[in-house]
């Protein structure tokens, strides 16, 4: 098993990189707010699966941040080259792709049949401007072929399947092998030994801020890290299979966030670190300006290359610490719009996306996600691949990259709750607060949980 090489890396904007890989900040912060001011007329009755008829030579249309258009469009070409006569356009977004996206479907007059989401597929489906897939000719065999807890973040309230996954992605734990050296210390194998690592390093004046963390607000980064850091180090789920919250009773959620509050206070991570920006995040530890971060795969790629980062020579992946060693896996999303006429043909579209194409290759997933965007796929047999494999040699150990995939772990369903967005938000508000010394970990915890309580 292997990961992808990425192409973006630390020295493009936060804006660029998030863009281009379909992670546009708003889509997780405020997407799910303004999706609930746009929802004019909510239905908790399920649209239909797609079994209508269409015009075998419809043109259809996909939808997409503009960030990934230069990418996308030999795949727009190799489909309309192979698949006539059905032809396919796009329909790309310049800026704000989920307001944007939003209000279109909340107008109910789209002209796009596959789009793409981080985690609104459920609000989607509950206001019928998306389609249940699992009526569609070899839905359910397709789902059988996903890596494990991909299933889950595709599935509706109620189970239906609303999604495919478009990519997969898990964090990672990525440290300076020279920094490391002048302490002689091996990568660490618990989080403990991490801090005094930090210690040493600080201490010896060697680096000022040895932990360099997403902790910022920016795409909700800091409650993923909290959420791979807990997993890590054998944390249970965060949420049960009815969306309550568990996290909140959790010891290794409190002692994580404990942990970081002690190196905040200790200065082993940067003061102005909550406010930070992702991308002046990714060049303090591509600055070499310290020896810890954690990250997914695109951007440790990014950290080896010299044309963008100091410490190419130097950087290496290794498992994450912890008594698991465990992370979290997640990802983005196709969904198909319900408006539209065309449903059969859109699966296609799906499946070539998604999945295999009409030759029965994985053309899209192999080549876009894995050797053009450096991502994993929901596929053994892609992962595997030996250019994938060739290719994330460049700037990986990938046997320790596979092992790490093997040890992870789904939030699950949650993430396409129609309040997920909502609450990353303000946990991570509340949860800022524990590290900087402002509440409790129980108290921080009990309000991030009392928010989703309220709406369940």
């Amino acid at each position: 098993m292997s990961f992808p090489p990425d192409h973006h890396s630390a020295g493009l904007s936060r804006r660029h990189l998030l863009r281009t890989l379909g992670l546009s900040g708003a889509a997780l912060l405020g997407g799910p707010t303004l999706l609930s001011a746009c929802a004019t007329s909510v239905d908790d009755g399920a649209p239909q699966g797609g079994t209508s008829s269409g015009d075998p030579n419809a043109t259809l249309a996909i939808h997409h941040d503009a960030g990934v258009g230069p990418l996308l469009q030999p795949y727009v070409d190799d489909f309309n080259a192979r698949y006539k006569p059905l032809s396919l356009n796009t329909a790309y977004v310049t800026t704000d792709y989920p307001g944007t996206t939003n209000t279109q479907l909340a107008g109910g007059a789209v002209d796009y049949d596959v789009l793409f989401t981080d985690g609104n597929a459920q609000l989607w489906y509950t206001n019928n401007w998306i389609s249940a897939l699992d009526d569609f000719p070899g839905a359910k065999e397709l789902t059988q072929t996903w890596l494990p807890g991909v299933l889950e973040e595709c599935l509706g309230k109620d189970g239906e399947l609303i999604a495919l996954p478009y990519y997969r992605g898990i964090e990672i734990f990525v440290y300076n092998a020279d920094l490391l050296g002048r302490i002689n210390a091996a990568p660490p194998t618990t989080w403990d030994e991490m801090v005094e690592q930090c210690r040493e390093l600080k201490a010896k004046r060697i680096a000022a801020t040895p932990y360099s963390p997403f902790w910022t607000a920016e795409v909700s980064m800091f409650f993923y890290e909290l959420v791979a850091e807990s997993f890590s180090d054998g944390a249970g789920p965060f949420f049960a299979d009815d969306f309550q919250p568990l996290f909140q009773d959790d010891p290794v959620v409190a002692a994580t966030l404990e942990r970081w509050a002690r190196m905040y206070a200790e200065g082993l991570v940067p003061r102005d670190i909550f406010t930070t920006s992702y991308g002046d995040i990714v060049n303090i530890y591509a600055g070499g300006k310290s020896a810890f971060t954690v990250r997914y795969g695109p951007q440790a790629k990014g950290f080896r290359d010299p044309r963008q980062s100091q410490v190419a020579d130097v950087s290496r992946n290794a498992l994450m610490p912890g008594r698991t060693r465990e992370t979290v896996a997640s990802g983005a999303f196709w969904c198909m719009t319900a408006s539209r006429p065309y449903k059969p043909q859109a699966w296609t579209l799906l499946e070539y996306l998604a999945a295999k194409d009409k030759d029965g290759k994985y053309h899209t997933p192999l080549n876009l996600i894995s050797l053009d965007l450096g991502l994993l796929t929901p596929y053994e047999a892609v992962n595997s691949d030996p250019s994938v494999r060739e290719s994330w040699s460049q700037w990986a150990d990938v046997d320790l990259m596979a092992q790490q995939l093997t040890k992870s772990r789904s939030l699950g369903r949650v993430r396409q709750q129609a309040w997920f967005g909502e609450f990353l938000v303000q946990a991570t508000a509340a949860l800022q607060d524990v590290v900087r010394a402002r509440r409790s970990a129980r108290d921080g915890l009990t309000a991030a949980a009392d928010f989703v309580k309220s709406k369940l």
